[in-house]
């Protein structure tokens, strides 16, 4: 059970044109017999910080943090342009599904800012190069995703203001990647 900070791009789960390719995906796996963890629409969400397993303490204590926590102006300024869609850590051996995310600087800003806050607390930065994304699923077992990512190819989905901000634990329950919300805040 992770736990992740992440923000939740603002009309996303209207877009009309992801959520017919997102069918489409399905339909295409479920053809192949594959076991997929898809992430529900409402759950889209681009993470933030990861954070691993946390201590019910640790969890409490990061709650309070962004109860008071006051997002700096970057937080409001941040415009997330989903575009294409790719696979981790290849789309030949998929683990992952994603849809793409442009890397702008007011997003990494932002997430310097709330890394130097977590390290006041003693969270450790996670070490991983940041890669800014949208999970749409999580295979099993590796897979050819060739075709998926050529379904979405380039397109660009829409520019997304951030709303909202969010701490989630991962759990899974059977094929299914469940997100539990501990805590939400609007940024807007």
């Amino acid at each position: 059970m992770a736990c992740f900070i992440a923000v939740i791009p603002h009309g996303l789960q209207e877009n009309n044109e992801l959520r017919r390719l997102f069918s489409k995906f399905k339909r295409t796996i479920d053809d192949k017999g594959k076991e997929v963890r898809w992430v529900q629409p409402d759950m889209w969400h681009v993470t933030v910080q990861y954070l691993g397993d946390l201590t019910a303490t640790k969890k409490s204590e990061l709650i309070d943090f962004l109860e008071q926590w006051q997002p700096p102006d970057e937080w409001k300024n941040i415009e997330l342009r989903m575009h294409g869609v790719g696979a981790f850590p290849s789309q030949f051996t998929a683990r992952v599904l994603w849809l793409g995310l442009q890397k702008n600087q007011s997003l990494l800003d932002a997430r310097d800012a709330l890394n130097e806050s977590l390290k006041s607390l003693d969270f450790i930065e996670d070490e991983k190069e940041y890669t800014p994304h949208l999970t749409l699923a999580r295979f099993r077992n590796l897979f050819n995703a060739k075709e998926l990512t050529q379904l979405g190819g380039r397109k660009h989905f829409g520019d997304y203001k951030v709303d909202e901000i969010m701490l989630l634990e991962s759990v899974v329950e059977g094929h299914m990647t469940k997100y539990i919300p501990l805590f939400r805040k609007q940024i807007l």
